[in-house]
């Protein structure tokens, strides 16, 4: 890849993480129900971020900018990552940072992990959860395609600790 299509492509990751990063940090719950789906006391917070093409031919085949729609993750569909008991109790935190592969029909191929919490329990808790997800493929010029996603998920302690 050349270094301007390099450039492009960050810009559209920076671009995309600007738009994709919430704005309001919902408050940890207290219901049964909300602890069920994955958010308790010490939260486990999903945030999608940057996203990238997973063919960088596209930007290099036309002598126009193409139309690109990333990938979104489709609300209600699977469950949030659970804090796990062990590192909750022991007021452990971390961000897991996970590369998902996703299909042109939105289905989560691969998960790997592109930087680790530094804790094995709360790195598997995320996966188990992106493992759950859905999401609507990512389109170049109408068309879905395969993409690769990177999407980090905070662990937050209970607010005792």
């Amino acid at each position: 890849m050349s270094a301007i299509n390099f450039l492009l492509a960050s810009v559209l990751l920076t671009a995309a993480t600007t738009e994709a990063v919430s704005q309001d940090q919902p408050s940890a719950p207290t219901t049964a129900e909300e602890q069920q789906s994955g958010r308790g006391e010490g939260s486990a917070i999903p945030e999608a971020i940057g996203r990238a093409p997973l063919d960088s031919g596209a930007l290099e085949s036309s002598d126009h900018e193409p139309e690109i729609t990333f990938a979104q993750l489709v609300p209600g569909v699977g469950r949030g990552p659970i804090y796990p008991p062990g590192p909750a109790r022991r007021c452990i935190d971390g961000k897991v940072m996970l590369r998902l592969s996703i299909d042109s029909e939105g289905i989560v191929r691969k998960i790997e992990i592109d930087h680790s919490s530094g804790n094995r329990q709360l790195d598997d808790a995320a996966i188990s959860a992106a493992a759950t997800w859905r999401f609507t493929p990512e389109r170049r010029n109408g068309v879905p395609v395969d993409s690769v996603m990177l999407f980090p998920i905070s662990f937050d302690p209970p607010s005792w600790c």
